[in-house]
Order: structure tokens, then sequence, then C-alpha cells
């Protein structure tokens, strides 16, 4: 092709953007043409046109030069006593070249689906196998199938040799073939004697999942205090709290607590599992399961619940035993102050809750009045709290209103008349500020007992416990008689009168004294 294309008269030119090579007539030469590959259009020069380099035979020795030849070799005159080279008629590229990678694929894929045949016929004919059973007809007509394709994919793969190709495709076949034939499925031999009969044994029970739950908590004192219950008739439940990832540092707190806040019974007891968690078992509780949650929920998370065993499992925040910052707590002046003594007060420890109530009675309660309020009012009332005198005296400054509060005091202030204990002064002060009827039996009981520090919160009820103190002026002890007296020329009307009178007959010279001044502050009025 190159020799004649410089045989010809044309121009063989180079397009400078797309490397493209064509001709072009010779009188295109310097004028501007255009590339039929790119449409780049460019002027021939001699930069553009293409020069072909001679190479005649024997300047070099590399014989793949012959193939650049300008003149034909049958061409050239055989010289003297010179004998001519003959070469061999040219070949196709597909004869001299290598094989094609679709050829080599091909190949391979022919091979390997006939091998994949004979392979699925051998795992049909085993016993117990995906294809056991497959009836001799459907094998043939697989093997037939792999056979067929797999040597039509050999001849594909060996153009220059398929009678080779086609020989080896029909051994393979044949193999497969064969299998079917030779390699018959076996019979399933019984392991053992059909006709022996054997006993029948039983099958397992399946674990019970609640017993899984007990050995995994180990709820033996719940069971045991529930138990006990049961038995004095309390209609009450128990209830275990299980505490992870606790520090030992703060299971009492912990189990204080729950206690105060479940109103649980003086047994309820914390059982160590390992170093970082603990069973509370809460005794007599008599809020239901879902209260009880709620409560423990506010040691930190609740990770899991089992109503059918009584378990509450929380996972436990230690951040919440740690108390704030000392000097926002205590500068009154602070912004924080209220807010933060707030939370002070729903903290866990007690000992921080004390110290948060004594902080805000001695504050000027300007705000979060009715916030705080409600929350001591709850505090006054939860078992365990011993500071009364403490929460009386910070509620005589916050509560706006003095019914709430005083409620709650006067059944603290019951329980400490049937145990005959001397009440907290702020106590018996928010009861009698409150004035209300209800309290009087209450309050006459405290000054009967403690005549002469409590006359003066008795005497804040006015002339509705006149006909109860003036059954105390004929009474044996003087103290009770001698402020009785005080009290009536306080609040006593003219009904007080004649029992006045008759204690001017006294032998006493100090209630003679006393009930004289009496009669005369009540006729004076």
């Amino acid at each position: 092709m190159l020799e004649n294309k410089e045989d010809s008269e044309n121009l063989n030119v180079r397009c400078p953007m797309c490397r493209q090579r064509f001709s072009v007539a010779p009188e295109f030469m310097d004028r501007t043409v255009e590339c039929g590959g790119c449409e780049k259009q460019f002027r021939i020069t001699e930069e553009t046109l293409i020069h072909f380099k001679k190479v005649y035979p024997g300047e070099k020795k590399d014989t793949e030069l012959n193939q650049f030849r300008r003149i034909p070799i049958d061409s050239v005159a055989a010289t003297k006593d010179t004998q001519a080279i003959n070469y061999a008629d040219f070949k196709h590229p597909v004869q001299i070249g290598p094989a094609s990678p679709q050829r080599v694929i091909a190949g391979i894929s022919g091979v390997t689906i006939m091998l994949f045949g004979a392979l699925i016929l051998f795992v049909a004919s085993k016993p117990q196998s995906l294809l056991s059973g497959m009836p001799l007809e459907k094998k043939l007509i697989f093997a037939g199938f792999t056979s067929l394709l797999g040597f039509i994919f050999l001849l594909y793969a060996n153009p220059l040799a398929r009678m080779k190709a086609g020989i080896c495709g029909i051994l393979l076949a044949t193999g497969i073939f064969t299998i079917p034939f030779y390699i018959k499925e076996s019979a399933i031999k019984p392991d053992k004697d059909l006709n022996k009969i054997e006993a029948i044994v039983p099958l397992p029970v399946a674990p019970d999942p609640l017993q899984a739950l007990r050995e995994r908590f180990l709820t033996q004192p719940i069971e045991k205090e529930q138990k006990l219950l049961d038995a004095k008739k309390i209609d009450k439940s128990t209830c275990g709290i299980y505490l992870t990832d606790m520090l030992p540092r703060n299971k009492l707190n912990a189990r204080d607590y729950l206690v105060r806040e479940t109103h649980a019974g003086i047994s309820s007891h914390p059982y160590p599992r390992n170093d970082s968690d603990f069973l509370v078992v809460l005794t007599e509780i008599g809020m239901d399961f879902d209260q009880v949650t709620k409560i423990a929920g506010k040691l930190g998370k609740v990770t899991e619940t089992h109503p059918e065993i009584h378990v509450i499992v929380v996972n436990v925040d230690n951040k919440l035993f740690d108390a704030g910052s000392a000097d926002k707590l205590n500068d009154k002046t602070h912004p924080l102050f209220y807010d933060l003594n707030r939370q002070e007060l729903q903290c866990i420890e007690l000992g921080r809750i004390q110290l948060a109530v004594e902080r805000l009675a001695d504050s000027d309660a300007a705000l979060l009045r009715s916030d705080i309020s409600i929350i001591l009012i709850e505090l006054l009332e939860k078992p365990g709290v011993t500071f009364h005198d403490s929460i009386a005296r910070a509620l005589l400054k916050w509560a706006d209103d003095p019914s709430p509060a005083a409620d709650a005091a006067l059944k603290i202030l019951k329980t400490y008349t049937a145990n005959n204990t001397p009440p907290p002064e702020h106590l018996v002060r928010l009861v009698a500020n409150h004035k209300n009827p209800e309290a009087i039996p209450t309050m006459i009981a405290v000054w009967e007992s403690f005549p002469a520090t409590w006359d003066k919160e008795l005497v804040k009820f006015g002339p509705a416990i006149e006909s109860s103190v003036l059954e105390k002026i004929t009474s044996d002890q003087s103290p009770l008689r001698h402020t009785a007296i005080k009290i009536l020329a306080e609040v006593g009307t003219d009904l007080s009168l004649t029992e006045l009178r008759k204690a001017l007959n006294n032998k006493d010279t100090e209630t003679r004294l006393l009930a004289e001044r009496a009669i005369h502050q009540i006729e004076s009025r």
C-alpha cells in the first residue's frame, strides 16, 4: 500500500489535530483543506506532508525490514550466481496472531460447563442428596445439553484446530453420557432394625423463662419477704430494684431514697450482687408496679422491667449523688440560688435536702414560691424525714396558701402527740396560724402535755377553745390550771365567769390572783 502511495502523484498528508493520514492532489499544495475525521481546517505545507524514508535490502540485518520494501521481491532480477529468495504467501492475521480474549474465555467456559455437568450427575447418584431420585431420561437430557453447549464453545475457541477441538469435545461428551449408566444410585441402608421396638425417649422440656429470670437476679429475698406478707395477711407487695453500675458508697443513700419515696417498710434492705450491682428489696409497698418504676427511674435509666417477678432494673447515674456548687447554693444574691436549692430539694441524699430546706427558710422567698412550697409540703409528709421543724419554718415563709401546709403539718403533729413527744416549735406555729377548728383537739392535747410552752399558740384559735380550756381550771396540776386561766383571760366570754369566780376560793394564791385578773379582763371587754 505504501508503494502505491509513493508511486502516485498524490501528496500524503497528516492532520495536525487527529493525526489522520490521507492523500490529496498536488494542486492543493499551500492551500487550506478540511480534515475528514475531526473537521479541522489547516494549510498543506511541508510540515503536514509525510515523507517516507527509503530502506533497501542489505542496509540492515533485521529481517523484519523486508516488509518495508518499496519494490516487490518478484520484480527484482536475480543476479548471476545468486539464488532468489521465495517468500511464503501472506496469511490472515487470525492465523499468525495470538488468540483473542473472547476465544480463550470460550474455551475455558466450554470445558468448565462439561465438567460441571459431570459433577452434577455424580451428585445426583448419591443417596440423600438434593438431586437424588432424578430419572435416567432427565439425566441424559441434562448430559446432552451440557455436552452440546461445551462442544460449541470448544469449536469456537479453536478456529485453526477445530478437528482436535471436536475430538476432545466428543470424548468429554462420551464421558458425561456414561456417568448415568455406570454410576447408579445406591439404596439407603437403615441404621437400625426396623422390626425392633425401642423405648420411647421423652422430649427435653423447655426451660422455664421465669425460673431463668429468678436465677439471673437471685430473687430469693423478694420471694421470702412476699411469703411473710402473705402469712401475715398484709395486703401489700414486695418489689426488687436491681441497681447496676452503682458505686458502693451510694447504696445506702439509694436505699433511703427508695424507702422514703415508696413508703416501704423498715425491713427493706440492699443485697450486693457484685462490685457494682445491688438488689434493693422493698417490702410493704402500697403502690402499684408502674408507680414504683417511675420512682426508681429517678436514680438513672430503667433498662428492664419484669412485673412477673417484681424486679425493676435501673442503670444508676452516680452523678445524682454529687452535691452542687456550695458557693452558689449559699449565695442568696446569686441568680441561680433559688433554682439550685429547688433542685436540691428533689435530690437523692436526705442530708442535702435538709441543708437546702434550711437555706430556703433563711432566704427572702422572692422566687419560685409556688414550686418550692409544693415540694416542701410533699417532703413534710414523707416517712423517714425527721427535720420537720426546718420544713415548717420554711413553709411559714414560703406558703402563699396556708391551708395545704397546715393540713400536712397537722398530720405530723398528731404523730408527735400519739407518741407523747415534744413537737417542733414551728410545726405547732404552722398549725396554729391556720386556725383550723379541726386542729383544736390536737392543739389542746399538745397544750396539756406542755402547758407553759404552747398557751400563746392556743390563744390564736379564739373563743372556739373556751369550752375545752374551761374544763382545765379545776385541774390538780397547777401549771395547767394557771395557763388555762391565762388563756380564758384572753379568749373567754361570760360563759367562763361562773367558773372563774369559783376559782377565787381556791387555796392556791396564784390561782386566785390569776382568776381575779381574768374576770376583770372579760368584764372589761
